[in-house]
């Protein structure tokens, strides 16, 4: 028997409707709020407008960098994102247990990292029970050679996690400076702490100059990631009020 789509939509709502009216009287509202609130509505800042205003409106926005072409938020990712002619490359913001601020998406590093490999104890605690040095212990990029054939590349293998100053720094026609071993030069204070990546011209960077297009994702893990997130544009020379 055909079913007349209209007047089983006039059922539904007539119970609905019916429902309603035989609620219980301790059922009622005690949050303060009522259906008819309206939301309150802020007038932009003058920075924000002036924002909007220099923003494209029709912007290309390379998200993750790339998840087709390399391995996403990694350090080839953002490189072909900005040299593709992106407008904006997308990156995620995740911490590390000694404050340092990662380029990913996952709470979790078991979807894009050799995580049961390198730490099998651990395989599904979230980044932020990690430092920064073990988390660059992790390979990036072998498990989308093996999810990607075709799009597969040897200098996938062995890409380690980004820092959201590493993404800054590509995005002004650098790369991140590499040993012999291809492992990353890092800068450490008189303690031997991680404080800094050393960065050098890219040879195969192009000219485009992107912005950065940031997601906090989860700022409810990680208490002050606004103010985190300030101070290192600040420090990079991407901050102005």
């Amino acid at each position: 028997m055909k079913t007349n789509s209209r007047i089983l939509q006039n059922v539904i709502f007539a119970s609905a409707i019916s429902l309603g009216m035989v609620g219980c009287t301790d059922d009622v509202r005690t949050d303060g709020f009522t259906n008819s609130d309206l939301p309150e509505i802020h007038e932009l800042s003058q920075a924000q407008k002036d924002v909007i205003a220099y923003t494209p409106k029709n912007a290309i926005i390379a998200h993750r960098g790339t998840e087709f072409w390399a391995p996403e938020e990694s350090e080839a990712a953002m490189r072909w994102a900005r040299n593709i002619g992106a407008d904006y490359i997308e990156c995620d913001l995740q911490r590390t247990k000694d404050g340092v601020t990662l380029a990913l998406h996952d709470e979790s590093l078991s979807r894009t990292t050799n995580i049961e490999v390198i730490y099998p104890n651990r395989w599904q605690d979230y980044v932020s029970a990690f430092t920064f040095e073990e988390l660059l212990k992790l390979d990036i990029g072998s498990w989308f050679n093996e999810a990607n054939p075709e799009q597969a590349r040897a200098s996938f293998v062995g890409l380690d996690v980004l820092t959201l100053e590493d993404v800054i720094a590509i995005a002004e026609g650098k790369r991140i400076k590499r040993d012999a071993n291809g492992k990353r030069i890092i800068i450490r204070d008189s303690e031997g702490k991680y404080i800094g990546t050393e960065y050098e011209p890219d040879p195969f960077d192009n000219g485009n100059r992107p912005g950065v297009y940031i997601e906090t994702k989860a700022p409810y893990m990680f208490a002050g990631m606004e103010e985190t997130l300030r101070t290192i544009l600040e420090k990079t020379g991407w901050y102005a009020e």
